[in-house]
C-alpha cells in the first residue's frame, strides 16, 4: 500500500516536471531563445538577455505582467521581437499585460489591444481593439 502512494507520488512528480519542461521550451521558441540554450548568460546579447529574464518571469503563469520601459537599449528589429513575443504569449494564456514606454512606434501599435495614453496621471487617450482606427 506504501509503495502505491509513492508511486502515485512519483508519478504526479514527473507529469509535474515534464508539464514544465513543455513550458519552458514553449516560451524558449516563442521568445526566439532555441538556439541560445547553451549559452552562458553572461554571453547573451542585450536583447535576447531582456527576453530570457522575461522569460523567466513568465515560467510561473502570471496573471498580470507590469514592464517598464522593457524595450530600452535595444535596437528597432529586438525592439519588435520582444514585442511581439510577449503578444504571443499574451494572446496565448490570456495574461494581461501593462506595458510603460515614452515612446510607442507605429509597427508595435499593432501588437496591443489596448492603448491608453497618461499625461501627468490623466489619460488623455484611450482606445482597444474594436475602436482602433475610428
Amino acid at each position: 500500500n506504501n509503495n502505491k502512494y509513492l508511486f502515485e507520488i512519483y508519478i504526479k512528480f514527473i507529469i509535474k516536471l515534464s508539464s514544465r519542461d513543455f513550458q519552458i521550451n514553449l516560451l524558449l521558441q516563442e521568445f526566439d531563445l532555441i538556439t541560445y540554450q547553451n549559452i552562458l548568460i553572461c554571453d547573451l546579447n542585450e536583447s535576447a538577455r531582456k527576453r530570457l529574464l522575461l522569460c523567466m518571469r513568465l515560467i510561473s503563469n502570471p496573471i498580470l505582467i507590469i514592464l517598464d520601459e522593457p524595450t530600452t537599449c535595444i535596437d528597432a528589429l529586438s525592439n519588435y521581437q520582444l514585442m511581439y513575443a510577449l503578444s504571443t504569449y499574451v494572446k496565448r494564456t490570456g495574461t494581461m499585460a501593462i506595458i510603460a514606454t515614452r515612446t510607442l512606434r507605429s509597427d508595435l501599435y499593432q501588437l496591443l489591444s489596448r492603448v491608453t495614453i497618461l499625461f501627468y496621471g490623466e489619460t488623455i487617450y484611450s482606445e482597444n481593439e474594436t475602436n482602433k482606427g475610428q
